[in-house]
């Protein structure tokens, strides 16, 4: 490691090895380029809202998220909820609806069901349990496309060994 003079006459160490270097340019290729598509590619799938979401709000999200058919809920749940009352629960015109259909359209959309009562009952998801948010995470993880899965992969890599570094 040799010593520099910069400009201003202040000495500091200048680092040589083109490992050191390729290094450099990775780190900040990835925090240039790689991690804000990331999450402009996530902030358009997941529509952050600063407004408590309702239950119709939420429905329509995830089925536009997942490009899940009215029909194709209906399918998912197993035939338990009806494409048309979706629409209605979507549409604001049941707001009052069953835990047994909750738990139904839930299964439709491919969520959890914590997730879909939490928003029910006027909460938000901040209230969900460790293990709910985890799950909650997962569904939203399943719900991206494989390119966008393998980059978030390389990200937590990056920001895993940052914090083991951090730490040792």
């Amino acid at each position: 490691m040799g010593l520099r003079v910069g400009r201003s006459g202040s000495t500091r160490a200048k680092r040589t090895g083109s490992f050191y270097h390729l290094r450099c340019r990775l780190s900040i290729h990835i925090f240039t380029e790689v991690v804000p598509s990331i999450i402009a590619s996530c902030a358009k799938r997941f529509d952050v809202r600063k407004k408590q979401e309702t239950l119709s709000d939420f429905v329509r999200r995830i089925r536009r998220e997942r490009n899940l058919s009215l029909t194709e809920v209906q399918r998912r749940s197993g035939g338990l909820i009806a494409s048309s009352y979706v629409s209605r629960i979507e549409n604001g015109y049941i707001l009052n609806v069953t835990p047994k259909k909750l738990k139904a359209l839930a299964k439709g959309l491919g969520v959890s069901e914590d997730q879909i009562f939490v928003i029910t009952r006027g909460l938000g998801t901040e209230s969900l349990s460790p293990d709910s948010e985890f799950a909650n995470l997962l569904h939203k993880y399943k719900a991206l496309e494989k390119e966008d899965r393998e980059a978030l992969r390389l990200l937590i890599d990056v920001i895993d060994r940052e914090i083991d570094r951090r730490i040792h």
